[in-house]
């Protein structure tokens, strides 16, 4: 059975350095798509019961969620190695 306590700590911060982000930059952006999905959740629940409400919303609210996801990540990849081509070695 797996069990996240026989996972060491740096072990589950490689998420992060596989993606290129901080901590609190992956926080963000998880919490932003979390609250996108949630709200996307609530107008999909009752576009099902009532078709004609919400139209396409809970279907864009998530593909403009998931692109702002990209963008940000894209963003964040840029700047870091932009930082990193910057940084003097002595």
């Amino acid at each position: 059975m797996y069990s996240h306590k026989n996972i060491s700590l740096e072990k589950r911060m490689d998420h992060l350095e596989e993606i290129g982000l901080g901590y609190f930059e992956h926080m963000k952006g998880a919490f932003r798509l979390a609250g996108s999905c949630a709200y996307a959740t609530g107008v999909l629940i009752v576009h099902g019961l009532f078709p004609d409400f919400g139209g396409n919303t809970g279907t864009e609210t998530l593909i403009n969620a998931l692109d702002k996801l990209e963008e940000d990540q894209k963003r964040s990849h840029a700047e870091r190695a932009h930082a990193e081509s910057t940084t003097f070695s002595m």
